[in-house]
């Protein structure tokens, strides 16, 4: 059985922070690189699941290929931290999960009902950044969402699926979860930069008490107040705090970042 980091973008030159990371943690990330315009979301599901049906990529069926967008991601694990954690979720895809909910109304209502219910967790909505699973199941999962989905977005597909998905039996039925304690993937959409500080070389979450694999700024969230990158300031911390794992560092010393906040995008509990 074999393990894959892929991401899959237009333009290698923003991949910097990714790249920065990989350093950091000794780990490989397969950069798919297809020039062009980017029309919609759903892109880059498709290129995936065509990818993964290539005979040229010799994948087994219980491989495992990890997910994660470009642009917008930090590692903060080693490749085997990642699939420990996911072989402890005993399941045959797992989600990204975060806070806020993307997508239409309807949508909403019908999650808010079938998807899990968690106390412990505010991070119960599903997040298209970061997946991982088996082969096997990872490529009618992407076929389904690619051919069927019906939307632009690739999140409101991946929420069309997961209501399908429990419809099915048999062998049909793909044991899917939420990563919803941010074990592996932690969106930051609404999630207070309090929450957050660096110790021994790794990005530490203070609120579910864990250090998640990746650290992806959806929705806007790599900007300060003043619109400036957040994501070298956390590189950087990351290197301090390696460098240095006596000391735990924060956003707040010795220069303050504030997160931007806006209408829709302001820090929640996370539990």
């Amino acid at each position: 059985m074999a393990s894959k980091i892929i991401t899959y973008c237009n333009q290698s030159e923003k991949l910097v922070y990714l790249k920065n990371t990989e350093k950091l943690f000794n780990c490989e990330v397969d950069h798919i690189v297809q020039k062009g315009s980017w029309s919609a979301n759903i892109r880059k599901i498709k290129q995936l699941s065509k990818h993964l049906e290539s005979k040229k990529s010799n994948y087994k069926d219980d491989d495992i290929v990890i997910f994660i967008d470009a642009f917008d991601v930090l590692l903060n694990s080693n490749h085997d931290e990642v699939i420990e954690k996911f072989k402890s979720y005993n399941c045959d895809i797992l989600l990204g999960a975060e806070l806020n909910f993307y997508g239409q109304k309807k949508y909403k209502e019908t999650f808010d009902e079938v998807g899990p219910k968690n106390r412990k967790s505010n991070h119960r909505y599903i997040n298209s950044g970061g997946y991982i699973g088996y082969v096997k199941y990872l490529k009618p999962f992407l076929k389904w969402v690619a051919e069927k989905g019906g939307e632009k977005s690739d999140q409101k597909c991946f929420y069309k699926f997961f209501e399908k998905n429990r419809h099915e039996v048999g062998s049909k039925k793909i044991n899917l979860k939420l990563d919803s304690f941010a074990k592996i993937f932690l969106n930051m959409h609404l999630v207070s930069w309090d929450d957050i500080c660096f110790k021994k070389g790794r990005v530490y979450n203070k609120a579910l008490k864990n250090n998640p694999c990746f650290i992806h700024f959806n929705g806007g969230t790599w900007q300060t107040d003043t619109k400036q990158n957040i994501m070298p300031i956390f590189v950087e911390k990351l290197r301090l705090s390696k460098d240095d794992p006596d000391t735990t560092y924060d956003l707040a010393n010795p220069y303050k970042y504030n997160q931007i906040v806006t209408r829709t995008c302001y820090p929640h509990p996370q539990k």
